[in-house]
């Protein structure tokens, strides 16, 4: 291969120059252009630093190829005008503190609770619609196991917090939707949208199925008004061992393994 070399401090502008079988090279005098033809390489002059710099400063949304953090499974689906996305990320087990408000009829008034607990693995399942170069928030759920999901046949189980269903399905109430800023690829949304349901504030809706160890001796009337007696325990567990959560039997949903909710996802693109 060639290489053919233009002056050194030859200085160019960028209207007009093709991005195909063109590379940038950082160099001492600046932003060296290269362009490919056949076997030969040749050096169209350099860009000002700051012409490149002010350009990635402004840049939209493009597509990488790069996932975002914690995103382990990716599906992209094209139908008549609409670009479908889904994204999976999986996040390890910790202590989350989580926020409660609710109706408390001794003091005729809402109050709010906070509780730190022990989550076992989590996979966040943010659905995204693309129409026109409009972004909005399609079908979103959630699911946890005991040991992190590496197959489409790894059983999946009921997150037991409020705001889900018991397909998986994510009620997002008070939690932030906030559209996708100009800087944010859509993999980078839909990450924060996860994580901003949350830290958002849970309500009573949608009572989730709880593992046994969380109930102890309550029954379903018991916690149905007022959840604080399973989230105090559920607490508690936390404070004496926080990897409880992995050895306890979690609750299945409607569908049981990684690959059902995926194939879930996939037919409510429409």
């Amino acid at each position: 291969m060639t290489v053919a070399v233009a002056q050194a401090k030859e200085r160019i502008k960028p209207t007009g120059l093709s991005i195909e079988n063109t590379m940038l090279l950082l160099d001492t005098e600046g932003v060296l252009v290269l362009q490919k033809s056949g076997d030969t390489v040749v050096s169209l002059g350099f860009l000002e630093p700051q012409l490149v710099l002010n350009s990635f400063a402004s840049l939209v949304h493009f597509s990488s190829g790069i996932l975002p953090r914690n995103c382990i499974c990716y599906e992209r689906v094209l139908k008549k005008d609409t670009i479908f996305h889904l994204y999976v990320f999986q996040y390890d087990p910790k202590v989350m503190n989580i926020k409660y408000s609710w109706y408390d009829e001794d003091d005729g008034d809402s109050s709010e609770y906070n509780f730190d607990l022990a989550m076992p693995y989590i996979q966040v399942y943010i659905g995204i619609k693309e129409i026109a170069g409009m972004i909005s928030t399609d079908y979103s759920s959630i699911t946890c196991s005991q040991k992190p999901i590496i197959g489409l046949n790894d059983n999946v189980y009921c997150l037991p917090l409020h705001n889900l269903d018991s397909g998986f399905g994510i009620c997002w109430g008070a939690a932030s939707v906030n559209k996708k800023t100009n800087t944010e690829s859509i993999g980078d949304y839909a990450r924060r949208l996860g994580t901003n349901f949350f830290t958002s504030t849970f309500n009573r809706d949608l009572a989730p199925r709880y593992p046994a160890a969380l109930m102890g001796n309550n029954t379903t009337d018991d916690i149905y008004d007022n959840p604080s007696a399973v989230l105090n325990r559920w607490e508690k567990l936390t404070q004496e061992n926080p990897s409880f959560i992995l050895e306890c039997q979690l609750t299945s949903g409607s569908y049981l393994n990684f690959g059902q909710v995926i194939q879930k996802h996939k037919n409510n693109f429409s």
